[in-house]
């Protein structure tokens, strides 16, 4: 969810202002980040076979960016 500085939904932001992201088999969100540039890193972990560590990277529109290098992180 993103909000105008009035406190409205910002229309502007995945849907109605609203990004739903639903995990997968045992994921969970441990992190959440707001670049500076208005860019979304949510981080997590998956216990899928061995345990696994993932980063989604946002845009500000809230789509998934298909880019993350390690300067983003």
């Amino acid at each position: 969810m993103r909000l105008l500085p009035n406190g409205a939904l910002d229309p502007t932001f995945g849907t109605g202002g609203i990004v739903l992201i639903e995990p997968v088999a045992d994921e969970r969100v441990t992190d959440l980040m707001v670049e500076p540039d208005g860019h979304i890193l949510v981080g997590g972990d998956a216990a899928v076979g061995d345990h696994r560590q993932f980063i989604v990277r946002r845009l500000d529109a809230g789509v998934p960016s298909m880019q993350l290098s390690v300067s983003a992180v």
